[in-house]
Parts: C-alpha cells; sequence; structure tokens
C-alpha cells in the first residue's frame, strides 16, 4: 500500500501542536488529524455530555486498557472518516510513545515533530487557554500522558521549542520542504 506523508505532531499539554497543526495546515493546504477531537467526538456519542480534560484522560485510558495501542490505533483511524492513508495529513495529539510506535509501523512515511516548551509556558498558556488555578495545572503536569517525553525526543525528526520569542515556523517550513 502507498501511503501519503503523515506529518506527526507530538507534545506534552500546551506546547503548541494545535498552533502548528493550523500553520502547517494553512500553508500546504493539508488536512488535520487530531486524536483528541476524534475521542472527543466519540465521548460525546457514547454519554451526550461534553467531557472535560479528566473525563477524556480516563475514557481514553479504558479504551487502551481495553482494546490495547493497537486496537485503540485501529478504533481511533476507524472512527475518523477524514484519514486518508493515502494523503499527506497532519497528524496532531500523540501523547504517548507506545502509540506513535504502532502509527509509525504502520505508516512508515510518517515525520515526527515533537514539541517543547518551558514548564512556566506551559503553566501560563493553560492558565490563559482553560482558566485554571495552579493547583490544577500541577496535578494535569502530573498525568501519565506527560510521560513520554524522553522516548519522543530520541525519535523525533525535528524538535521544535515553543517558548515565546522563539521563531519556529522558518525551522518547519524548511523541514516540511524536504
Amino acid at each position: 500500500m502507498v501511503n501519503g506523508k503523515k506529518i506527526c505532531i507530538a507534545g506534552g499539554i500546551a506546547t503548541g501542536k494545535s498552533t502548528t497543526a493550523k500553520l502547517i495546515s494553512k500553508k500546504f493546504g493539508l488536512k488535520i488529524i487530531s486524536f483528541s477531537d476524534i475521542l472527543k467526538e466519540q465521548y460525546v456519542l457514547k454519554f451526550n455530555t461534553k467531557p472535560d480534560r479528566r473525563c477524556l484522560q480516563k475514557y481514553g485510558n479504558n479504551l487502551i486498557q481495553k482494546l490495547g495501542y493497537s486496537g485503540f490505533f485501529h478504533w481511533l483511524i476507524e472512527k475518523d472518516k477524514n484519514f486518508n492513508t493515502c494523503e499527506t495529513l497532519i497528524v496532531e495529539g500523540f501523547r504517548r510513545f507506545e502509540f506513535y510506535k504502532i502509527f509509525k509501523d504502520n505508516f512508515k512515511n510518517s515525520i515526527l515533530l515533537y514539541h517543547t516548551c518551558s514548564s512556566k509556558t506551559q503553566i501560563d498558556r493553560i492558565m490563559i487557554r482553560d482558566n485554571l488555578k495552579l493547583e490544577n495545572i500541577k496535578n494535569i503536569l502530573k498525568h501519565n500522558s506527560e510521560n513520554s517525553s524522553e522516548l519522543f525526543l530520541e525519535h523525533a525528526d525535528l524538535i521544535i521549542n515553543t517558548d515565546k520569542n522563539n521563531n519556529y515556523w522558518s525551522f518547519i517550513k524548511s523541514f516540511i520542504n524536504k
């Protein structure tokens, strides 16, 4: 099977994954596939209510326990009608390395853009975006989905630091155009 390139975007919460996906999408006219959006849509269909972050994480963890990472991968791909294996796509939302590895095994023509920033930047972004207090943010940052950075860093094709005053867009454009 011939696959289009998959531009995989990974990183912790509030590191700029969605922003980068939108920039690349706009520049190159590519579709964005967001695993968290797929999970949210399925949660709403199942429970008829919009999930908060804790509920969504629990739902995802339960699916992984039930299906395993490989089964969860296939479940997500099946649930997204926009996922076309032959098309070049931006795939945003990798938070666990085990899941990325299965994705990469299925789509060899993938590149990994790993996002990082200082914890201060993460906290500031979460406070503004989600209107949360510092105590809640610290709990979010302790979640097991925030602990895959070492493995992602080892396998990333490009590591992007998204702290303020860091113009990373020029690096992304040159890398994608290779």
